[in-house]
C-alpha cells in the first residue's frame, strides 16, 4: 500500500520496530494470507496502539477480490 512501512514479523527487532510506530494515528496491517497480520495486532494492542485493523486473509484475498496494488518503497518509520 502506498505510503506502508515495512517490519517483517520475523524482524530480530519486531517489538523495537513496533515501538517506534506513532500511538496517535491507525495502524493497518497486513501479510500475504492474514496469519502474521493477525498476531503483529495483537502485538499493537499489548503495546498500547488504540487503534490497529487486520486486513482479513491477507494481500491475497485484496487482490482476488479484484481491489488495486500499489507497489511503492517502504517509508521510514518517523
Amino acid at each position: 500500500f502506498e505510503g506502508a512501512a515495512y517490519i517483517p514479523f520475523q524482524s530480530a527487532d519486531f517489538a523495537g520496530q513496533l515501538a517506534a510506530l506513532p500511538k496517535d494515528r491507525p495502524v493497518l496491517v497486513y501479510c500475504a494470507s492474514g496469519g502474521r497480520s493477525a498476531r503483529a495486532m495483537q502485538a499493537l494492542n499489548a503495546a498500547g496502539h488504540p487503534e490497529v485493523y487486520n486486513l482479513v486473509g491477507g494481500i491475497g484475498a485484496w487482490r482476488s477480490s479484484g481491489k488495486p496494488v500499489v507497489h511503492t518503497e517502504p517509508v521510514a518509520i518517523p
